[in-house]
């Protein structure tokens, strides 16, 4: 098909046009290109700027071995109850923890503070300046609460409130059993208990975390006790815990090294998470129920216990009852008992006419 000679002539008179129109504000081309061309830099940098970023926390998160999933058993969980966990496709690498918030009061304000025990193997520590806790009494904290409250190694925090009596029951629910009685209870209303053998503890250090890397407070997590944002987290040996006999473990961390082939910022990691997270639902709450029915039984046969005791003494009060009426073997009779006149002797203690008050004992029971 042959070309239109009038389409060409038009296009090469519009090109003119654009070079002559240029020409006449060179000025103002000029400063158009240059904002284009500063957009475009940012742009980039920006663009540059969250990769590099990405890449930088994904680096940190490997080499601290972060979790790819985060578990809280409210009523706790114990060794077997993680080995059944580990046995779930997928779960390479497994550790429980225990934690707690309570809160505490730093440089005059109150603060809730998220206490846990150090971890070995899953989101573990780095970067310490100063001294890992070594007596149940010191901590360290983590870099962002250590800039966000000012606080400074050798400075020490009180604890306000810090209330454990509901762990302390269902630790004493887990171990409960028949033989026992109801032994264990016996103390648990008289008697105060909390999360953490000392109010006081010193900073001895201060730490980084793969977990809470970043300068919002939004990042410390919310106390599930207090409903609250953390204001810092501090970690401490286990010794400084009243942790619970039975089942040491509230949170889990779950580490999947088939997730290591995508970054961790990226959409594919996202969604593989996902599914695995759904993969590993029914399995976890297979032990949370187990844990639950465990306590339910526990707590049921203690309350049949207490009713079948408390029958037994019911029978034994209506026993000791029928015996003590049959036993009886007198009845007292008060005679004249308003009456002002005192008998003069015994031969007239029937006589209507003067008989003043006196007793009766008279044997009811059968006498050879």
């Amino acid at each position: 098909m042959r070309k239109s000679w009038y389409g060409s002539f038009m296009k090469k008179t519009q090109i003119i046009e654009l070079f002559k129109n240029i020409q006449g504000s060179l000025v103002s081309f000029v400063s158009m290109m240059m904002f284009i061309a500063l957009g475009l830099a940012i742009f980039s940098g920006i663009t540059f700027s969250v990769n590099t970023l990405k890449n930088a926390a994904t680096n940190v998160q490997m080499e601290a071995a972060f979790h790819d999933l985060e578990l809280y058993y409210p009523y706790g969980i114990d060794e077997d109850n993680l080995n059944t966990l580990k046995e779930t496709e997928g779960v390479d690498r497994i550790e429980g923890i225990y934690s707690t918030s309570v809160l505490a009061a730093y440089n005059g304000n109150s603060k809730i503070v998220k206490f846990q025990t150090i971890p070995e193997i899953i989101d573990t520590i780095y970067e310490l300046e100063g001294e890992m806790p070594l007596k149940a009494d010191e901590i360290v904290i983590d870099s962002v609460s250590a800039s966000a409250n000012k606080i400074k190694i050798g400075d020490t925090i009180t604890i306000i409130d810090d209330d454990a009596s509901i762990e302390a029951y269902l630790d004493a629910l887990s171990g409960y059993s028949e033989e026992e009685g109801l032994e264990t209870f016996k103390d648990l209303e008289n008697q105060s208990y909390t999360h953490l053998r000392n109010k006081t503890f010193k900073i001895t250090g201060i730490v980084k975390t793969p977990v809470f890397n970043s300068k919002s407070g939004n990042t410390l997590g919310v106390s599930v006790t207090h409903k609250q944002a953390n204001d810092m987290i501090a970690y401490t040996i286990d010794d400084s815990f009243n942790m619970p006999e039975y089942r040491p473990y509230n949170y889990v961390y779950i580490c999947n090294d088939s997730l290591r082939q995508y970054p961790n910022f990226s959409e594919e990691y996202s969604q593989a998470v996902t599914e695995f997270s759904k993969y590993l639902e029914a399995d976890a709450l297979a032990v949370a129920n187990d844990v639950y029915k465990s306590l339910d039984d526990s707590r049921n046969t203690i309350i049949t216990s207490g009713e079948e005791k408390l029958s037994d003494g019911k029978n034994q009060i209506e026993e000791g009852e029928k015996k003590l009426e049959e036993g009886k073997d007198y009845e007292i009779v008060y005679v004249n008992n308003v009456n002002s006149y005192t008998a003069t002797g015994k031969e007239n203690l029937d006589a209507a006419d003067y008989a003043g008050p006196y007793v009766v004992a008279r044997g009811i029971g059968n006498y050879a």
